[in-house]
């Protein structure tokens, strides 16, 4: 639960750095536009205020206004519905694990995730697909600059920032001590939709491009690094 919830914000961080430090240099920012996602955003209060309960007026009330805001703003559109979710209809918590079918839980919420869910793995693998080809030559200062800032800059990160957390009276999940939580840190540096996005939209160079892809395409081999640092440092598979 921890990595998922760390994946998801670190996704939404990765998205909101594109946005904002890398726009088009031929459209600079148009902030007036926003109006139009602050209206969308608005049509979604209203209907969660009336009770509407299918997501459908949501995405189109909302969805497509604050989508026409970001995009004549000069931000990525992408980010178009993280200002919409928030407002669909859900529990103030869930009451089984992310993965399991929570038979209990038919708010909006839900069902728009379960419904889209095998949509939006798709439409992963197919920018994963698309993106992520780069030739074997393709590497170069930037490759090792990337897979070392995913692979020591995230644990680095994660450790240091949730122990701060930590003593500021957020605890950490049940079972997870600092051992775990240096794991779970190199676990973090894996990257590849959001890393490659990012690499796609910082390097206009087609080689510097490439090289930077090819890092975050590396950063692969944290998943068995992880594995054999948990072995050594004596974390147990828990049932």
């Amino acid at each position: 639960s921890f990595l998922l919830l760390l994946a998801i914000v670190d996704d939404a961080v990765g998205m909101a750095i594109i946005a904002l430090f890398y726009p088009d240099p031929l459209l600079p920012p148009a902030p007036l536009w926003l109006m139009s996602t602050l209206a969308g955003m608005a049509a979604a209060m209203a209907l969660r205020s009336t009770g509407t309960r299918n997501y459908w007026p949501y995405l189109l009330c909302g969805g497509i206004p604050s989508w026409i805001g970001l995009h004549n703003a000069h931000l990525h559109p992408a980010l178009a519905l993280v200002f919409i979710v928030p407002f669909l209809p859900h529990p103030g918590h869930e009451h089984k694990h992310l993965f399991e079918e929570d038979l209990l839980d038919r708010s909006t919420l839900a069902r728009f995730e379960h419904e889209w869910k095998l949509f939006v793995d798709l439409g992963l693998f197919l920018f994963g697909f698309a993106n992520a080809g780069v030739p074997v030559s393709a590497v170069g200062t930037a490759t090792g600059l990337v897979f070392f800032a995913l692979l020591i800059g995230k644990c680095v990160g994660v450790f240091t920032f949730t122990l701060m957390g930590k003593r500021f009276g957020f605890p950490l999940p049940r079972g997870m001590g600092k051992k775990e939580l240096f794991v779970a840190g190199i676990v973090a540096g894996l990257g590849f939709t959001v890393a490659l996005f990012v690499a796609g939209e910082a390097f206009t160079d087609k080689e510097l491009q490439g090289a930077a892809k090819m890092g975050a395409m590396l950063s692969f081999a944290i998943a068995p690094l992880a594995w054999v640092v948990a072995r050594f440092i004596g974390i147990e598979k828990r049932r």
